[in-house]
């Protein structure tokens, strides 16, 4: 990602411009490994089945699952940060 910026002399006159450049590649990365885990449950939720059993094949879930726990206290969002977790962790 690039910034540009006119340069300006005391009396307001361009002399010049500045850039400065920030490398983003990272990001990139954990934007797609974090669209891919989307991705992933999405496939899950529209198979009818529970990702124990895709996963892990499993018939009971998880002892920690991210799933039930969001359930419990009743924020969703927790399952926002365990996705972010999960892409950091992977990479």
């Amino acid at each position: 990602m690039m910034y540009n910026s006119l340069v300006c002399d005391n009396k307001e006159n361009p002399i010049g411009m500045a850039a400065r450049l920030r490398d983003i590649t990272e990001l990139k990365k954990y934007e797609r490994a974090l669209r891919r885990s989307k991705q992933e449950k999405e496939t899950v939720l529209n198979s009818g089945r529970f990702c124990y059993e895709i996963w892990s094949q499993r018939s009971q879930p998880c002892s920690d699952c991210p799933v039930l726990k969001a359930m419990k206290i009743g924020n969703i969002s927790v399952l926002l940060c365990v996705d972010f977790l999960e892409v950091l962790d992977k990479n």
